[in-house]
C-alpha cells in the first residue's frame, strides 16, 4: 500500500517548494533502498530504527 498526503493546491506546493530551496531546507535521509528490495525497505520501516526519510530509488 502506498499513502500519500495531501499539500493543498499546486499553487500552495510550488511555494512550499520554493521556501525549501531559498532557505537550504532538506529532508534527512536514513537509507535507500532499490525498488526490488521494496520489502527490505517495508521491514526497515516497520523496525522504526530509522531516523527520517526511507528512499526507493526506481
Amino acid at each position: 500500500t502506498l499513502s500519500g498526503i495531501t499539500v493543498g493546491s499546486r499553487r500552495m506546493q510550488e511555494d512550499m517548494i520554493d521556501a525549501l530551496e531559498a532557505n537550504g531546507i532538506k529532508p534527512v535521509i536514513d537509507s535507500t533502498f532499490p525498488l526490488d528490495k521494496i520489502a527490505d525497505a517495508f521491514a526497515h520501516q516497520a523496525s522504526q530504527k530509522h531516523f527520517g526519510k526511507i528512499v526507493l530509488t526506481v
